[in-house]
């Protein structure tokens, strides 16, 4: 019941959620002012913008330089629209790996998050499933991989479940 504008980098990405949107755009919000305007006439944001955390992605800039800045931009358009609401899709923050820059980034947009003339909610789970796509690759060639010391726990969650927290958070 919902009109939906979507925004994604690529035609590829993009077209998983044209069957859920009235309107697709395309831009990397990354860039300064590449995705202005996406805003306009819109509510709410919901974003999850954001690099792959897949281990064999063709994206070669930082998690600042993609996550953090494509969420500001894409935040500074919404101050800018009058977007009353915004849901951004975070992750969950533990000791162990809380100074890694994939959080450092994600926290970097919390702050600024803080800081808006809109109201806000940070979504975090623990994990998404898809983001284990690649560990269980090489898990079934035999390779494992520990992060830390090993101690750390996870509780992933389906990317559907995460949509419809936000939804919530929305509503």
């Amino acid at each position: 019941g919902h009109w939906i504008r979507t925004l994604s980098r690529s035609e590829k990405n993009g077209a998983r959620f044209r069957r859920f949107a009235d309107e697709t755009r395309f831009a990397d919000a990354a860039l300064a002012d590449a995705a202005a305007g996406v805003c306009e006439g819109i509510d709410a944001v919901i974003s999850c913008l954001g690099a792959s955390v897949s281990l064999d992605s063709p994206e070669k800039r930082s998690y600042r330089q993609v996550d953090t800045a494509a969420n500001i931009h894409l935040l500074e358009d919404a101050e800018k629209w009058g977007v009353k609401r915004f849901v951004y899709v975070s992750a969950h923050v533990e000791e162990g790996y809380r100074d890694t820059a994939y959080i450092q980034a994600h926290e970097d947009v919390v702050g600024r998050l803080r800081a808006a003339r809109l109201e806000s909610t940070v979504v975090r789970p623990t994990g998404i499933f898809s983001a284990f796509h690649d560990l269980v690759a090489m898990a079934k060639r035999g390779f494992g991989v520990t992060i830390g010391r090993g101690a750390a726990r996870t509780n992933p969650i389906h990317q559907r479940d995460v949509a419809l927290a936000c939804v919530e958070a929305l509503e």
